[in-house]
This record gives C-alpha cells, structure tokens and sequence, in this order.
C-alpha cells in the first residue's frame, strides 16, 4: 500500500523546524542503565553500560528525545545529512522529506533549528556516555582484559563523537589548528555541570589523537568480540585513519589505514559482486567492521524512523517507497560508471539507489552500516598518492577497485579524464562512488577544500529544490552554527563564538 494519511500528517513537520529545546548538551544522558552506579563496579555491568551506547548509536531520537521528529535516529542521521549535502545525491526536498533542511542548505544556517541541534546533541550524548565509562572503569571488579577494551572502546567513541563533531561545526583541520574548535568535556556531566569554553581545533585534535592512540594500544590487550556493535581493535584504527586523513597526516593514515585492513582480514574479506549486490543491510558482511546489529524487536520499534526508511524504495512502508524522501545518484556520476563495474547495478533505471535495501521488503529487517574496509583501502591509496608513493597508491586503488570491475587498471582504464593530478581526482571519484550513501559526500568536500558543484539539468539536481548549488571552497556555509540552545545554556560561551 502507499504511505498513509496518519503518515502523511506526521511527516508535515519536517526536518527544518526549531528545535523546541533549551538545554545545553551536559543534560544529556547516555542511557537509563548509564546511570546505575551498581552497574559500574563489575565489568559485566559496564558491558551492559557499553550495550547502551551501542544502542544509542541507531536508538530512536536519541538526541533530542523527540519521538514524533522523524530524522533522529541516530550516526546514521548525520551520516545521511552528510551525503545529500554533497554534490551527487538527488532529493525531492518535499515537505514530507526530513532532510530537505539540509539538502537545500537552509537549516545549517539557523540556529535554533533541530538541523544542527540533532548532530550536536547527539554527539555530545556519546562524550558523555564514554566519560561516565572512563571515569569509572578502573575501579571495576572483573579481569584487566575486560578493562582494556571497555575502556579502550570508550576512548574510541569520544574520540569519534568529537572527530564528527569537529566535521560539521569547525573549519577543517588543514586551514589552521588556531580557528575555533568546541567545547571538550573530559569528565561526566550533568544539567548542574558549568559548560566549557570553546576551546581551538589544535586542541580538539590533540584530544582525539591522545585518545585514538590509547584506545588503539588498550583495544590490542583487550579482550576480543566477534560482535560488529563493538568498537574492535580495526575499528578504532580505522577513525585514526579517517582523522589522520582530515589532518593531511599521511604517513600516520597510511600508517592506520594498513593496520586495520590487516585485523580486519586483508584483501579476502572484500566483498564479492554477489555479495555487494546484497542490499547493504547485514553486519555479517565479511566487509563490515563496525555496525549495529539490531533485532527485529528494535527494527520494528523503530519502524520509518530509520535510515532505511529514508532510502529504500522497494518498502511502500517506507518514506522512500511511499515517494516522501527518495534518493537518486545524479546523472552525471553514474555515468561516469562503466557497465562492467557492478555498482552501476546498485541503482535503478531511474537513477534511484538501491545499494541499501531491507532484507525484505516491509519486514524491516536490517543492520546500521558505520565503517567497512572498502574505505580503508582508499585512505590508504589518497595517503600514498599524498606521500609521493604513486605506484603504491595504484596497488592500493586497483586491489579495491578490481573487486568491483575485474576488468580495471588505472593505467589502462581510470574512470577520471579531466585535468589536474589525475591519480589524486581518480581517488576522489572512486571514493564518490565507492562510498555512496555512507555518509562521507559533504565532508570529503570540506577537508578537501574542494567547492560545492551540483549539477544541474535533466538527471541531476533541481535549482528549485536544491537551492545551493554552488559554494567556493572553504566557504562559511560549509561551518554549521552552533545551536542556539548551547550559547544559551552555557556560561562560558556567547554570541561571539557562534560562527558565522
């Protein structure tokens, strides 16, 4: 059936109202169970503490708390935001879309819109649940093992919320660590808690990094799970990979981006064309490092308040099926996808995606996708391509890409023929293409200071619906403001730190 009226009146309320909330982020908890003091003193108990932020991680408005705001739910919110303020996702920005406020750019820049309150909160939500693990791990009954890696998971979380959280509300790294970064909170907090001042982006990567490194060498000693909902010890290094990238690091994301295709298995664990075919939806993919694994009682709870929901056309319970929110790759992207390259076939006649799809449709059944090792090939060809070693950058690019084309080369086939450096933009479009839909379109664009280029005509964006289609590089539009909310809320910032 198609989607109903009751869906229909709920859906009018979309993605760009105000917020409705004045508190500041330290009034958010990570869970009911995350403020059990029993619950902290044994390792079991902070495993269950763990379970809970994982769960946080695809909840139902977990940041806001909302349960009739239909865009959050969750990392894939933000991951979803990322993609369709990029260059190369088609929306129909209808009043029943969710994300038209960030399609179209008008949201960002609004301060008391729920736009950038549902990232902001959201993040600071898993700060904060990883400072009440970190605060209190040490003094936990149950093996040093078990310590390692809840506390080295906890580290990797905070050092991830903040890594997004510096994506979207601060100027990228590479354009000076003395711009404003955010407030950095270490210790757990609460509505009472003075909030902090915001600190620089020099000081918010020190952080991460300090973070990511403990985190990796503790996650090593730890104790070791099969369960993808857990940061793994090639989890953790894949977001240092990710943010020595955004640093222009080169050695240490080649550094990084090696290791966790290591402990994650190595060039066997790539997808084949069948599997990559699949529907995206499953954490059993040998490709997947980090997901969560949820269960038909969550899925269903959660029912379109999801990402699939927003996505997959093949459910007419869906927003994407019913016609509310569907997402197409425009024409000129797909077509620079040769017919032997199975991603070509993760799209429909009408350009529409269906890479991610339910298990089957209507049942919703399916697993939240955060990181796979496609990527980490790709970071460490853009690393190696940086660092002058071009030849191994082919090697890197060519293992990755032949899985999904058996016939490429870059030598004898690149899918780029414009100008510049060749290699480095062969990179870019593979990743383009590659990581369609994962939530890396509108943050590739920003820490590559590349500038916002929306195609226009038959196949592509929509000026009337778009209404941004082009940005300069590095331009402020590409810096969200801060939510109102928390210049209100905290004492040790003002007008004066809002961006511009």
């Amino acid at each position: 059936m198609r989607i109903s009226n009751k869906f229909l009146i709920l859906a009018l309320a979309v993605g760009t109202t105000l917020a409705g909330c004045k508190k500041s982020v330290l009034d958010t908890q990570p869970s009911d169970a995350a403020t059990d003091e029993n619950l902290y003193t044994t390792t079991t108990g902070a495993y269950m503490v763990l379970d809970g932020m994982n769960r946080v991680m695809s909840d139902r408005a977990p940041a806001l708390g909302d349960n009739d705001r239909h865009n959050d739910f969750g990392a894939k919110t933000v991951d979803l935001a990322d993609d369709v303020m990029g260059n190369d996702v088609v929306c129909n920005a209808n009043n029943f879309d969710w994300f038209t406020g960030w399609y179209d750019y008008t949201g960002i820049v609004r301060p008391t819109y729920a736009v950038i309150a549902i990232p902001w909160a959201f993040y600071y939500k898993v700060v904060n649940a990883a400072n009440n693990l970190l605060a209190r791990i040490d003094g936990a009954a149950g093996p040093d093992a078990d310590k390692n890696n809840i506390k080295g998971q906890a580290l990797a979380y905070r050092a991830w919320a903040y890594y997004r959280l510096s994506i979207y509300f601060c100027k990228t790294y590479s354009l000076g660590q003395s711009n404003p970064g955010l407030p950095i909170y270490l210790t757990p907090t609460s509505g009472t808690s003075e909030g902090a001042r915001r600190s620089t982006v020099g000081e918010v990567y020190t952080q991460i990094t300090t973070d990511l490194k403990m985190a990796v060498d503790l996650l090593a000693k730890g104790t070791t799970s099969t369960n993808k909902s857990y940061i793994s010890l090639a989890t953790a290094q894949g977001i240092y990979a990710k943010v020595a990238l955004t640093m222009e690091d080169w050695t240490k994301a080649n550094e990084m981006s090696s290791a966790a295709i290591s402990s994650t298995g190595g060039e066997s664990k790539l997808m084949d064309t069948t599997a990559y075919l699949g529907g995206f939806n499953s954490s059993t993919n040998s490709e997947w490092m980090w997901a969560s694994a949820l269960t038909p009682d969550q899925t269903r709870a959660y029912q379109i308040v999801c990402f699939m929901s927003f996505v997959d056309g093949t459910s007419n319970q869906s927003y994407a099926g019913g016609g509310a929110a569907w997402r197409k790759i425009t024409k000129q992207l797909f077509d620079k996808i040769p017919t032997t390259d199975v991603r070509r076939k993760t799209f429909a006649s009408d350009r529409k995606q269906t890479k991610f799809r339910l298990a089957t449709p209507n049942t919703w059944v399916y697993d939240n996708l955060y990181m796979r090792l496609a990527e980490m090939y790709l970071i460490k060809a853009e690393a190696l391509a940086n660092s002058g070693q071009d030849a191994a950058a082919v090697t890197a690019l060519e293992t990755l890409i032949q899985k999904r084309n058996k016939a490429y080369t870059y030598a004898g086939g690149a899918y780029y023929t414009g100008t510049g450096n060749k290699l480095k933009e062969e990179i870019y479009l593979q990743r383009r293409i590659e990581l369609y839909l994962e939530g890396m379109s509108y943050s590739d664009i920003q820490r590559l200071k590349k500038p916002l280029e929306r195609p226009s005509g038959s196949g592509n964006h929509d000026i009337a619906k778009a209404q941004t289609m082009t940005l300069p590089a590095s331009d402020n539009k590409f810096v969200w403001k801060i939510p109102q909310s928390e210049l209100d809320a905290n004492i040790n910032m003002n007008e004066s730190d809002q961006n511009p």
